[in-house]
């Protein structure tokens, strides 16, 4: 955790958003505190991440292309909604996955998507619990989704990428 803080507040620093955090005693601060640290220090990184509306591209490469469809959205059933199209450009059957996946900060489950080879596909990524686990009201309350996107064949389980880090900052 206070490796997470002092990694934040470097970034701060480097943006220039913190001027004096050298002052600052992590050991010394009690965990609402460094709670409190990194939720700020989150909102003030959102400014460097552009917000994303209906019709954003989440991710693009050279074989998927993720396009956001409307604003985030809560279920009866505790879920939080992403509505994409996925584009699969490529020849393999993939599912697009986010792992590590957090919303507002709050740890939530992750999510995948198939889309057979070559087609176009309207998608949900369902977070299940997520109304729970990040204390969501409704979509309008999602700040952010943060995780590591990739995606891999469906028919063979081989990882076509990496996991890449995305941030989709919404509002």
């Amino acid at each position: 955790m206070r490796k997470l803080v002092a990694l934040v507040m470097v970034v701060l620093m480097a943006f220039g958003s913190v001027t004096c955090a050298e002052g600052i005693d992590l050991d010394g601060m009690s965990e609402e505190q460094l709670v409190a640290l990194i939720d700020d220090a989150r909102l003030a990184l959102a400014k460097y991440h552009p917000s994303v509306a209906d019709g954003t591209v989440l991710y693009e490469d050279e074989n998927v292309r993720v396009t956001l469809v409307g604003a985030p959205e809560v279920d009866d059933y505790d879920s939080l909604l992403l509505n994409v199209i996925v584009e699969n450009y490529s020849d393999h059957n993939l599912i697009i996955h986010l792992e590590n996946t957090s919303c507002n900060g709050w740890s939530i489950y992750d999510s995948g998507v198939p889309v057979p080879a070559n087609k176009k596909a309207k998608k949900t990524f369902d977070f299940m619990n997520a109304v729970i686990d990040a204390e969501l009201a409704s979509g309008e309350d999602v700040q952010d989704v943060e995780g590591e996107l990739y995606y891999f064949d469906s028919d063979t389980y081989d990882n076509i990428i990496d996991p890449v880090h995305v941030t989709w900052t919404f509002g």
